[in-house]
């Protein structure tokens, strides 16, 4: 049986700090992923209503070492959901309003200017219709100053990423047939493939882009990032759909695929074409950057709705490659045709990224596979082959209807070191029931992880208490993010909900927030990279990390993980990279592949149940810290206090602390009930760097919290004591 509600509150606190038991997922029936949204106010009924959902895109915006949202809503409010949490509770409160009433669908925050804090992009119109882009600086840091105020800029008209421009490419050159780059058999009703009706009447955008030169309204899904061009700086590619005759002074196709370089000035210019990008010119849903043939540079899987999906190769030169063909001896990557979400990982632990495309509907013309979603394996950066029916992801696909995957995320929610998968109704009628795929075991060196379905799990409880305007599940579920929210280590579930603008408020639903059972725990390892603005972008998306592990020296192996700009469908996982180590104790060492292809390798220093930061510096050296928050504007500790080491102990443990300025200085040992039993330090202390034994000898077995206040800096972290 599930959670209720009542329950649910009145445990909350327990669950965010009981997560010492050995992993296993026997729990008499009670649920091993409880919804937290109500009472964490992830739920979103921020200004009176529920939204109608797509983007879920996680970075900390305010630096204060706390995972904040974009969220994206469709013809409602599109706003910044803050982080606001207390040691003993997760909560959220609403920030910034970015937009209201346009069609925003995607999104993707990343650092463009360098500056050392995220901005954020949002693409607007996809299957509803069309609109402008957005591009909004973040000026929490605003030339080179901590301003302390979180506030978003439009600089879209600047940065010119507003939309493609009229006469820039030969796409948009009255003389050129675009036509030409299309299949014959192409949609161009307006309704791409007769599932979704456009609404090209509509038009939300606000702004004023009047005159030569000016923007054309596009209908863009998704974006992505990477540094495709390995110049120290992020690049944008938008995932634009397919619509006819939607804007009278162009009346050819309107929204191509669009990648924007980045001119390192805070403006970008459209390269699609040079780049060899254009020639495909379908409509796309979503794209995944990835290094696929580890060569050092980021590749582009281009997922098309109802069309083939194309394998791009970074030649490293500024130009891409279709190598799909070359690719798909043994099984063809152009399929599924009808997937709407993609992303990428190293599903296997074999150093070679893998690709995971998500299936939409239950019927797909001329497939080679079974109806389901693809898992396509890679073998060496040559061939690739789907594993999906081996590894158990399909089981019960073929009862699904139509119309129904969109949202999905891959990640290790179970910390076994095998990423897992949350699959999301998305279809625009009726809700079909999400479905969570955990994986059986630790798989490394090739092999085929398998998986077991635990969509029971994630049901939506059944009593909730009365008054509260909440409609039922299932949903239409969009963005899926997996983030550590309460600083533990262990994976969150945060999942956005909502139908389409046009379907008016009856499909404004409420977000779900899952947080692993209090039951669970597992060894585990974040880092974050920070680049150093010149050779590799502040934010370092595309960083790629090769953890070797074991057990005591024993049961080596290495896990692979890779920091993504965006990920599967409308959602980022935000900026640190999660190693679920499962049994192991002992990091042997850290391979750090950056985006320009410098290699950095750490041997030293690496603990378990850590949260670290990796700092890029000239050449292919690197500065490894357990500060979790560090002032990434200028690479100086701040604040920071450390998992204590050992953990679990007994009866003695080390924790350690920075602060960065002179002040008084606190750190407070709690029981579970949060009871004070100990009083570490309590004094005025000078900068700098501090290491307490705390000696539980005279304390029983059991979950403890220390506190460190100094300043306005308050950080509470979990210990368990066992004798």
């Amino acid at each position: 049986m599930l959670l209720n509600s009542t329950k649910v509150r009145k445990t909350l606190f327990n669950s965010l700090i009981m997560f010492f038991c050995l992993i296993t997922f026997s729990f008499d029936g009670q649920s091993i992923f409880p919804d937290f949204a109500l009472p964490t106010k992830f739920q979103d009924s921020y200004l009176g209503h529920f939204k109608r959902g797509r983007a879920n895109i996680a970075a900390d915006f305010n630096l204060d070492g706390k995972i904040d949202y974009y969220i994206g809503n469709p013809g409602d409010e599109s706003y910044v959901l803050i982080n606001n949490s207390t040691p003993d509770r997760i909560q959220f409160r609403p920030g910034p309003v970015l937009l209201s009433g346009d069609l925003a669908w995607g999104g993707v925050a990343f650092d463009y200017d360098n500056d050392g804090d995220y901005d954020l992009f949002i693409s607007c119109g996809a299957n509803e219709g069309i609109g402008f882009d957005y591009l909004f600086r973040n000026d929490w840091i605003l030339n080179g100053v901590v301003t302390g105020r979180l506030s978003f800029k439009d600089v879209t008209s600047n940065a010119g990423v507003a939309g493609p421009i009229p006469g820039s490419s030969p796409r948009f050159n009255p003389t050129f047939n675009s036509k030409q780059f299309l299949p014959d058999n192409i949609n161009l009703s307006g309704d791409c493939g007769g599932n979704v009706s456009f609404v090209f009447d509509t038009v939300y955008y606000k702004g004023n882009y009047d005159g030569p030169g000016s923007p054309i309204m596009t209908a863009s899904a998704n974006a992505v990032v990477a540094d495709y061009d390995q110049d120290g700086d992020d690049d944008l590619f938008v995932n634009g759909n397919i619509v006819a005759n939607s804007n009278p002074d162009y009346p050819e196709l309107i929204g191509r695929n669009t990648l924007y370089r980045n001119n390192s000035d805070g403006t970008f210019t459209d390269v699609t074409f040079e780049a060899g990008l254009a020639g495909s010119l379908l409509p796309t849903r979503n794209s995944t950057f990835l290094d696929y043939d580890n060569d050092g540079d980021a590749d582009l899987y281009e997922n098309n709705f109802n069309y083939q999906n194309i394998l791009w190769r970074n030649n490293g030169d500024g130009t891409f490659t279709d190598v799909t063909a070359s690719v798909s001896t043994n099984n063809d990557i152009s399929y599924p045709h009808s997937s709407f979400g993609s992303g990428a990982a190293d599903i296997n632990n074999d150093g070679w990224e893998d690709i995971i495309a998500f299936m939409r509907t239950n019927t797909d013309e001329g497939s080679p596979y079974a109806p389901g979603h693809a898992v396509f394996l890679n073998r060496f950066g040559n061939q690739f082959f789907n594993a999906a029916a081996e590894m158990g992801i399909n089981l019960g696909y073929e009862s699904i209807g139509a119309n129904v995957v969109m949202g999905c995320m891959v990640g290790d929610l179970n910390g076994d070191g095998v990423p897992d998968f949350y699959i999301g109704n998305g279809g625009p009628g009726s809700g079909t029931a999400d479905k969570l795929f955990l994986s059986s075991a630790g798989s490394f060196d090739m092999s085929i992880p398998t998986y077991e379905d635990y969509t029971s799990y994630i049901d939506y409880p059944s009593n909730i208490p009365a008054g509260l305007p909440v409609p039922p599940y299932p949903y239409r579920t969009h963005g899926v993010n997996f983030t550590d929210l309460n600083d533990d280590g262990i994976l969150e579930i945060t999942v956005v909900n909502g139908g389409t603008a046009s379907a008016g408020d009856s499909v404004q639903e409420p977000n779900r927030l899952f947080m692993l059972n209090s039951l669970i725990t597992y060894n585990y390892f974040m880092v974050q990279p920070v680049g150093d603005g010149v050779s590799v972008s502040k934010d370092a998306i595309g960083t790629r990390f090769a953890l070797t592990v074991s057990d005591r020296g024993r049961n080596i192996r290495t896990i692979y993980r890779t920091l993504f700009g965006g990920s599967c469908f409308s959602a980022q996982n935000g900026f640190y990279v999660h190693f679920g180590l499962g049994s192991a104790d002992t990091i042997e060492e850290l391979k750090i592949t950056w985006p320009n292809g410098t290699v950095s390798i750490i041997n030293t220093g690496l603990l378990i149940n850590t949260k670290n930061v990796v700092n890029y510096l000239a050449g292919d050296n690197v500065l490894l810290n357990k500060n979790p928050y560090p002032n990434i504007e200028n690479g100086e500790l701040s604040y920071a206090l450390n998992q204590n080491y050992p953990n679990p102990f007994n009866p003695s443990t080390i924790i350690k602390y920075q602060v960065p300025a002179e002040g008084e200085v606190q750190l407070i040992i709690y029981d579970g009930l949060g009871k004070q039993v100990a009083s570490l330090v309590n004094q005025f202390q000078s900068p700098g760097s501090y290491e307490i034994n705390f000696d539980a000898k005279d304390l029983s077995s059991g979950i403890y919290f220390y506190q460190l206040r100094a300043g306005s800096f308050k950080q509470i972290k979990k210990m368990i004591l066992l004798k």
